[in-house]
């Protein structure tokens, strides 16, 4: 790490200085309490530097949302108390096949669930053992394993739709106001879009597909400072979404509907919520979980265009409930990502084991990045540790005008000053106060610096997580051995 962030992260440093084997995760909690608070500031820091914070969340992101059962008297769906992770899904799909095994067979499910169990037992993880069952129930013409499938489904559906968001999506939706975060995720409970959707004045997308994220990165922004543009991409696309399978001709058949997740003031399950907006037919859920060629594609393009559109305005990355257990792809994608930019990454873990994010990113110390043990929802007191420093958007659209003016005077002005090492440039950006030149030069350092990564970017760089090996290979030893592995070409 550069002595700029060092300066930041102190307590950081300390506790990735004694990372090894037996200490892999921080579990004081008075020392977490400092790490995070220093966090905070430190993104802050960085967002005075132009820099955004980048975050991925998984499953331990949204436990703890309260499932609010709906009020009505004549509709009461079935709810999981929570919500599900694949192992949840699979239990409830596996009970569900228990009851149904006097009126229907399934030989070749009850083989899968067979092996699924036996991986289960060992701790070992197979997408594509998940993949098979799911799509032997849904991709198929046999209506009995339709109906059994929309048991599990419907479910599902219904406890997403009634789900709300916990002090983590609220933490994290004042992060996105203050700082522009950006979040990648890998659930499909809309809990952190639902929670941005009940503020005012926002505009928020969630992003499945390799053409809206780029729609998203190159539009036109709006003239106007106070309206925002936000967004949640989705890394594993549309995986929870509606199709019409009418027996009879219906043109929405070919184009699948992703539930529209509003917030509600009143819990009463809408009538209408899986009716075809065509034909009225009643739709069925679908699940489409990482296993198959198509959906570890999407994955890959998605991360192609985060890494061509974003990764050179990223200051620091938060994973928060991501085992890296089941997305390799994501591993190796945060491994080229920290080499590439230099930056620190903080990993939050509610649990005390040896995630694949902690054995491949923080076990090896090639990169600077450190795991917590904490519970999302206690991760961050954003309100009472990051009230500082926070430009509000009309506040930056007048630094911006300011800035512009003051570069279109000094653009074809010869240099004022000699270049200056990082150390006097903290110290002058650190100051209470700043001269114009100053800044002139750093920015023009930093275009010339982000010119480049974009040239890079649009070349495309060759790495395992675009499963491209390049010529070069490079393996991830640390203190504990062989961690992991990362190919690219320059």
């Amino acid at each position: 790490m550069n002595h700029l962030l060092h300066l930041k992260l102190s307590a950081f440093q300390k506790a990735w200085d004694h990372v090894d084997d037996k200490e892999f995760i921080i579990s004081d909690s008075s020392e977490i309490a400092v790490i995070t608070k220093e966090w905070l500031e430190f993104i802050s820091f960085q967002s005075d530097r132009g820099l955004v914070p980048l975050f991925i969340t998984g499953t331990g992101a949204s436990q703890g949302a309260l499932i609010t059962p709906p009020t009505s008297d004549t509709t009461k769906p079935d709810l999981f108390k929570s919500i599900p992770n694949i192992y949840t899904i699979m239990d409830e799909l596996e009970g569900i096949l228990e009851r149904e095994k006097s009126t229907l067979q399934l030989p070749d499910v009850d083989a899968l669930l067979q092996e699924w169990n036996t991986l289960k037992s060992q701790d070992k993880k197979d997408r594509t053992i998940v993949a098979r069952i799911f799509d032997s129930l849904q991709d198929t013409e046999d209506q009995n394993r339709k109906e059994l499938w929309k048991k599990c489904t419907k479910k599902l559906l219904y406890t997403i739709l009634f789900a709300q968001p916990t002090k983590f999506h609220s933490d994290l939706s004042t992060l996105y106001k203050r700082y522009n975060a950006v979040c990648l995720t890998l659930n499909f409970d809309g809990l952190l879009i639902k929670k941005l959707r009940s503020e005012e004045g926002l505009s928020c997308f969630s992003l499945p597909t390799k053409e809206e994220c780029e729609r998203y990165f190159t539009r036109l922004h709006s003239n106007n400072p106070s309206q925002r543009e936000l967004a949640e991409i989705q890394l594993r696309g549309d995986i929870l979404y509606l199709k019409c399978d009418n027996s009879g001709f219906c043109p929405q058949k070919e184009n699948p509907v992703l539930p529209f997740f509003q917030p509600r003031s009143e819990r009463t399950v809408p009538a209408d919520v899986l009716n075809c907006p065509n034909c009225g037919h009643e739709m069925t859920p679908y699940l489409s979980f990482p296993g198959s060629h198509k959906k570890e594609k999407d994955m890959r393009d998605i991360l192609q265009v985060v890494w061509k559109y974003l990764s050179y305005s990223v200051g620091s990355v938060t994973l928060v409930g991501v085992s890296g257990d089941w997305d390799p792809l994501i591993i190796a994608f945060l491994g080229d990502l920290l080499n590439e930019r230099d930056i620190p990454l903080l990993i939050a873990e509610k649990s005390h084991r040896l995630t694949s994010a902690i054995r491949e990113l923080v076990l090896p110390k090639q990169h600077h990045a450190l795991a917590v043990q904490q519970d999302a929802n206690l991760l961050f007191n954003v309100d009472s540790q990051t009230s500082h420093g926070a430009a509000q958007p009309l506040q930056q659209a007048e630094q911006l005008k300011h800035r512009d003016e003051f570069m279109e005077d000094q653009w074809d002005k010869p240099e004022i000053i000699s270049p200056i090492d990082e150390k006097e440039l903290y110290e002058e950006l650190n100051g209470s106060s700043m001269r114009g030149f100053t800044v002139f030069q750093f920015e023009r350092q930093l275009r010339d610096e982000i010119e480049t990564l974009g040239l890079s970017s649009q070349l495309g760089m060759k790495t395992e997580w675009i499963l491209e090996a390049g010529p070069k290979t490079r393996v991830c030893e640390g203190e504990g051995g062989s961690r992991g592995l990362y190919r690219w070409s320059p």
